[in-house]
């Protein structure tokens, strides 16, 4: 016969070990301090330079093609208020980071971007990134977002061109051994 004492000992320490595991796979997951995008550690390749109405520095200059009207990008973001990380396309570490999708050139609906990272992706290449100072016209204006960006705030964004597909592709279908051209 099993004593109660035995019981209670095995539980405590199933659940003692569960609370270990659990706790080393949060920390494992949770992305470090030096995985987090920061102003104060970025390293510039360039001064601040006025383009399209904004202030740009580059941080790292892509070696790929430039986006062209009706090309859709992929892009990597981060918006920074008052030193702040605020928004993120890469909230989450490794392959749960979605970059953002959208058509070069479009200015509203379906496909479109904020005015300001629109404006500061023209002329990067595919593997770019770059720091853009967006004046609140260009940004999130009078309505700003709540609660962490007031209103008529100027906001500086970190985006990085991770891709560009040319407009009129067809990206079901590729070339080769085995494809259908029609």
């Amino acid at each position: 016969m099993k004593d109660s004492s035995d019981e209670t000992l095995s539980l405590s320490r199933r659940g003692a070990l569960l609370s270990i595991g659990l706790i080393g796979t949060a920390l494992a997951l949770h992305p470090t301090d030096s995985d987090a995008l920061s102003l104060k550690r970025l390293k510039f390749v360039t001064d601040w330079e006025s383009f399209n109405g904004m202030r740009v520095r580059e941080i790292k200059i892509g070696n790929g093609i430039s986006p062209r009207d009706g090309d859709i990008c992929a892009i990597h973001f981060s918006i920074f208020y008052d030193n702040l990380e605020v928004v993120s396309t890469r909230e989450s570490s490794g392959l749960a980071a979605s970059p953002v999708g959208f058509t070069f050139g479009a200015s509203a609906g379906p496909g479109a971007i904020m005015p300001g990272i629109m404006k500061g992706v023209d002329g990067m290449k595919v593997g770019g990134l770059r720091l853009l100072e967006i004046p609140p016209e260009l940004a999130f204006g009078k309505r700003g977002k709540k609660p962490l960006i007031p209103e008529n705030a100027t906001i500086e964004v970190a985006v990085q061109l991770l891709s560009v597909k040319r407009s009129g592709t067809n990206p079901n279908v590729s070339p080769g051994f085995g494809s259908s051209m029609f």
